[in-house]
């Protein structure tokens, strides 16, 4: 609060389980064969359980004079799975937040964030059996990537107007469309209104 001399901070650490016994293997059929061979019976090996991992820093580097909350925040997440079951075993993002970034517009916030999200080794290795049987052209899926710049606006006490425009490079990891051409870059545009009563 006000006068406070430590900066907010949060930092969580977490996991989760799932009881299931039907995630599919995202490399080898029941018979112990990479899906792409041409004598795969087709059907996913199934694992029993999945989990994840995971930790978040949350933190105020600093704060305006005066202020309960304007000022440098930053924040940080990462997350993993197994890899056998999951299309994407690691997750990572993070990003700063500035409020009250512009002189007279105490309550807005500006903010710059990434996202990082890898195709999981066994998900890969896939990809590579494709090729390898028969298929040279079929791409081989890497990371996704999302670079994210926002402003929020406090228009009245009970409505924010929030611009958003994210660059998203390897969509899904790099896969074809339909039409068998590659997958391009792309730019998401969005405008968010919240009000509050």
């Amino acid at each position: 609060g006000a006068g406070a001399e430590a900066l907010p901070t949060t930092v969580k650490l977490g996991g989760w389980y799932h009881t299931s016994d039907r995630f599919g293997d995202q490399r080898f059929d029941t018979d112990g064969r990479s899906l792409a061979d041409p004598l795969s019976n087709g059907m996913p090996r199934l694992h029993r359980g999945d989990w994840g991992l995971y930790g978040i820093v949350d933190t105020m580097l600093y704060r305006e004079p005066g202020s309960d909350d304007q000022g440098l925040s930053v924040f940080a997440r990462l997350a993993g799975s197994p890899a056998a079951q999951n299309l994407v075993g690691f997750y990572a993002d993070g990003g700063v937040a500035y409020k009250g970034l512009l002189p007279g517009r105490d309550n807005d916030t500006a903010g710059l964030a990434f996202a990082y999200a890898p195709i999981s080794d066994r998900a890969r290795d896939l990809d590579r059996d494709y090729r390898s049987f028969g298929e040279p052209s079929y791409p081989v899926r890497s990371q996704e990537l999302v670079v994210e710049l926002t402003y929020q606006a406090q228009l009245a006490p009970w409505w924010t107007l929030q611009a958003d425009l994210q660059f998203v490079s390897n969509p899904s990891g790099k896969v074809d469309n339909a039409d068998g051409q590659l997958r391009e870059n792309a730019v998401v545009v969005g405008l968010r209104s919240a009000l509050t009563f």
